[in-house]
């Protein structure tokens, strides 16, 4: 199976009547903490590793980044223009020739002496090789060894034989030319060692780089044991290890001891020419380093541990991570030295806001100097609330332009557990072309009520035309906050209810993970409850008060048969957003556990029947696993744009454009003309045509909620507005020979 890179300028759907193309956007202005990002939208990062690679054959080393939690990759292009310049810009423009099946840890390294960078992965407790086949400017990769796990041969006693590598997924293993013999050599942990296997590899021996050929060299290497309960080593006469020698054949090996984790990285501190050792352990925050010195007997042996790396190289301060650090040596500056960075190695409990550690090499590649930069590199640049971000639109400060709500699952603070936030982008751009910059990032205070994974939703449910907000979280409740800002004032939020009752006197409860949306969902003119959830499924709580007060009544936990994609068939994790086509016509978006956009039609009238599942996953968009979604016109040009967030706590955005493809079916229905627009009070609809029997007048706002719905009969109606909130209005016109649409403002 290969994969390579095809270069789409557009991606295109079609919802009602007509197609619409979504592009991935970079360029919408984000102002954060006094500065505006480099790359707003390049989505967040928490658990790194770092490897170099010429995308763009452009002479310079790009970087490649996978994040261990979410299996994410980002590619970043680099722009430095001169030595000692770091500059990247984010893109997805080689996400596709990188093959899905990434996990754990992926390093780039050049396994066939062709010059290019291969792709080396964890599989099960090995590792799999992925050839770089590119040509012609195009990036492309095609699996060695056939697709299965890389062999080596052991020598170990009677009985030789050929095995999988072993390099288990909690591990970062160290591919390195080891002997400067031109191929690549593997140093791993194993799950029964506490000591470092080297595997040599052969290649250059044998006379080729083209077959691979790797030797179980050394199942003790450097002489050193980790304790088995902690990140204690023992090295000179507390070293133990029978089997330590050149080519291993033992009469049998000791007890197995169960290694905790760990991570590798080689590089020579010292001008000895042997490359020297940083480990990193799954239950500390800090890295040892371990200068590499000959033996008597001719094998490296480690000569001292040096704690608080990299201190004692050139005085910088000590790496502290929380738990579980890895180390990754590459230039990142365009100065020909290699220097340092640090991201944990962890899925859990790390510094989501500040994962990478950079440190500027000053000295020399084998006699290094570490300068401290920064701790967080690249993400500086981008919107990163920690792990997980739901994006949300609404007008918070009721200007009628879509300010951006964000929701984070966790928030790590050295002071508080973690917990979530609510990050306010304002909207400070035009109604043509948005800018956001932050204005609060713990609006609301979300974590004095103590709430995880807390999600917001806005709608109006007292009659009085502003938006209120729920918000569920973790347990999967629902607390209810009341807008009680006077007209045309920003949003004044007050909880009402924690937790929301049922109209039974029983809280609203979802189990875990309660992601709401208000909406109307039964076409009644009252907003609705839907609940997303950790299970998948989509909860239906009906609104059977009046548009004053609110009285939810459970219907259905599982509208229309609706469940996430989800990973071993357990989850789901469920995101709903429900948005009207041009038709009036309900549809969902539903983000997932998968990180695939699940997208159903025919939803409104499904509390006994099934939606039509039209794609599980939507243009093939996946901006990373736990995902959510939000469909809204940014720009008003008419057309809905979509607003993805995971779990690197970042976003990606896609703005639409209906005009780079053609209709899917002719609009054939008149044109109208809207008058004044902007309008005040009201505003006038006319034709110079009389509507046909069966056409529909609709109007709706931004989050989709219908303002008006009635048939047109005829050509010429004036639409009272004094109850609409200032803000843009969609207004649709459709009959048998298609539809017509346009956008109006209110102000």
């Amino acid at each position: 199976m290969k994969h390579q890179i095809i270069v789409v300028a557009v991606i295109i759907w079609s919802s009602g009547l007509n197609a619409q193309a979504l592009f991935r956007n970079y360029d919408i202005p984000v102002e954060y903490n006094g500065a505006e990002l480099v790359n707003p939208w390049a989505g967040g990062l928490n658990s790194c590793q770092f490897s170099p690679i010429d995308l763009n054959e452009d002479g310079k080393d790009d970087l490649f980044v996978f994040d261990r939690v979410g299996n994410r990759i980002s590619t970043y292009i680099n722009e430095s223009l001169a030595p000692g310049e770091s500059k990247y810009r984010y893109t997805r423009e080689y996400q596709s020739a990188f093959p899905p099946e990434l996990r754990n840890w992926v390093f780039l390294r050049d396994f066939n002496c062709d010059g290019k960078q291969d792709i080396v992965t964890n599989n099960q407790s090995g590792m799999k090789i992925w050839y770089n086949t590119s040509s012609g400017g195009v990036l492309s990769f095609e699996p060695a060894n056939g697709g299965a796990l890389i062999q080596a041969y052991y020598n170990i006693g009677n009985n030789p034989f050929m095995g999988p590598i072993y390099a288990i997924s909690v591990d970062l293993p160290s591919f390195y030319d080891y002997d400067n013999d031109g191929d690549i050599d593997v140093f791993s942990f194993t799950e029964t060692s506490v000591g470092m296997y080297f595997f040599k590899s052969m290649q250059v021996e044998n006379g080729s780089c083209d077959e691979l050929d790797f030797v179980c060299a050394n199942r003790c290497y450097g002489m050193f044991n980790e304790s088995p309960e902690s990140f204690t080593l023992f090295i000179g006469n507390e070293f133990q290890c029978d089997f330590n020698v050149n080519n291993p054949r033992g009469e049998g090996d000791p007890e197995p001891l169960r290694h905790t984790g760990g991570t590798i990285l080689q590089l020579d501190l010292d001008q000895n020419g042997i490359a020297d050792l940083v480990l990193g352990d799954v239950t500390e925050p800090d890295l040892i380093a371990m200068p590499m010195e000959d033996a008597a007997n001719g094998l490296d042996s480690a000569a001292a541990q040096i704690t608080n790396f990299p201190s004692s190289f050139g005085g910088s301060l000590p790496v502290d991570l929380i738990l579980f650090p890895g180390a990754f040596y590459l230039d990142v500056d365009l100065d020909g030295l290699s220097d340092l960075l640090v991201s944990p190695n962890s899925g859990i409990q790390v510094s989501d806001r500040t994962s990478v550690w950079y440190y500027r090499n000053t000295g020399l590649n084998d006699l290094p100097s570490f300068e401290f930069v920064q701790d967080n590199f690249l993400q500086d640049g981008m919107i990163d609330l920690g792990q997980g971000s739901f994006p949300i639109v609404t007008d918070v400060n009721a200007d009628g332009l879509p300010d951006l709500i964000v929701a984070n699952r966790e928030y790590y603070s050295a002071t508080e557990e973690f917990t979530s936030r609510f990050a306010y982008f304002r909207n400070n751009g035009s109604a043509t072309e948005p800018s956001f910059i932050l204005e609060d990032e713990n609006w609301m205070d979300i974590p004095s009520y103590g709430w995880k994974s807390a999600y917001p939703s806005f709608g109006d449910m007292d009659g009085d035309s502003d938006a209120d907000m729920f918000v569920g979280e973790l347990n999967g409740f629902v607390h209810y906050f009341e807008n009680t800002a006077l007209e045309a004032q920003p949003a004044l939020y007050v909880l009402e209810s924690s937790p929301v009752l049922d109209n039974g006197g029983v809280a609203v409860d979802v189990g875990q993970s309660s992601t709401p949306q208000v909406l109307d969902f039964n076409g009644d003119g009252v907003n609705d409850l839907m609940i997303g959830e950790r299970n998948g499924n989509v909860n239906y709580y009906k609104n059977n008060g009046t548009l004053l007060q609110y009285s939810l009544q459970f219907i259905e936990d599982t509208i229309g048969d609706i469940v996430a994609t989800n990973f071993l068939g357990l989850f789901g994790f469920s995101v709903p957003h429900f948005f009207r086509n041009e038709e009036g016509e309900l549809e969902l978006l539903l983000g997932t556990e998968t990180g695939q956009i699940n997208h159903f039609t025919n939803v409104a009238n499904t509390v006994a029947g099934t939606a039509t599942l039209a794609s599980l996953d939507f243009l093939g968009i996946n901006e990373g696993q736990r995902c959510a979604v939000f469909f809204s016109d940014l720009n008003t040009d008419g057309t809905l744009d979509l607003i993805v967030g995971q779990v690197g706590g970042g976003l990606g955005i896609y703005l639409s454009d209906e005009s780079v493809v053609p209709n899917v079916r002719e609009r054939a229905t008149a044109e109208w003309t809207i008058f004044p627009n902007p309008a005040d009070e009201s505003f006038t609809l006319k034709s110079s045509l009389h509507p046909i029997n069966g056409t529909m007048l609709r109007a709706w706002d931004l989050t989709g909620r219908v303002m008006m719905e009635r048939p047109l009969t005829s050509p010429q109606i004036s639409i009272d507005t004094a109850d609409w909130s200032s803000g843009v209005y969609l207004i649709g016109i459709s009959d048998e020979r298609g539809s017509w649409k346009s956008k109006v403002i209110v102000r």
